[in-house]
């Protein structure tokens, strides 16, 4: 069987194939040369694969909430159905995190305004000692308070300072704050 006899069996353009008979298809070799040395077509492709090695994504924490990054392979035990499983590989990994906080401080959030303050306090506490964080405000207009930084208390400093007045400009805060925290990660670099 030739490829261009192969080929004319095939739909075309919407068009369906025609039918085979099981008798013509039992008389024709399926994957495997023919008896003439061309190549047959397969019947079917068939794709198993076993999987044995999982890979387990973990986050720990002590008795007081905070991210406990520095456990060594010894330390981590993965159990299954309460039985002790191999650790192939061990990547405590934990990388740095740069935070834009973009608080709302239009008049309509006066209300709302202490418990931004407090939310955002608490975020800049739960930041490790290697984070970065800016503090960005908007109402008519956007106002860095401070710049990316590692010193948690000046963050914190530049919310405590926030104020509610003025209307909203979102998208353009949105939008400046963007591009402004692109450039400083890529700065970083």
């Amino acid at each position: 069987m030739g490829l261009d006899h192969i080929a004319s069996r095939l739909a075309h353009g919407g068009k369906s194939a025609p039918r085979i008979s099981s008798a013509q298809a039992a008389a024709e070799p399926v994957g495997g040369p023919t008896a003439a040395g061309e190549a047959s077509v397969p019947a079917e492709v068939v794709f198993r694969a076993d999987g044995r090695l999982v890979e387990v994504y973990a986050t720990v924490t002590d008795s007081r909430g905070r991210f406990a990054d520095d456990l060594t392979r010894e330390q981590f035990t993965v159990t299954e159905r309460g039985a002790a499983q191999p650790l192939v590989a061990f990547e405590p990994r934990s990388s740095e995190v740069s935070c834009a906080l973009l608080l709302d401080t239009t008049a309509s959030m006066h209300p709302a305004l202490p418990a931004l303050k407090n939310a955002a306090l608490k975020l800049i506490g739960e930041l490790r000692d290697e984070d970065s964080i800016a503090v960005y405000s908007f109402n008519e207009t956007v106002s860095e308070l401070q710049p990316f930084t590692k010193d948690k208390s000046a963050a914190a400093r530049a919310v405590l300072r926030t104020r509610a007045l003025g209307n909203t400009a979102l998208y353009d805060a949105l939008a400046r704050v963007n591009r402004r925290s692109f450039r400083t990660a890529e700065a970083r670099r």
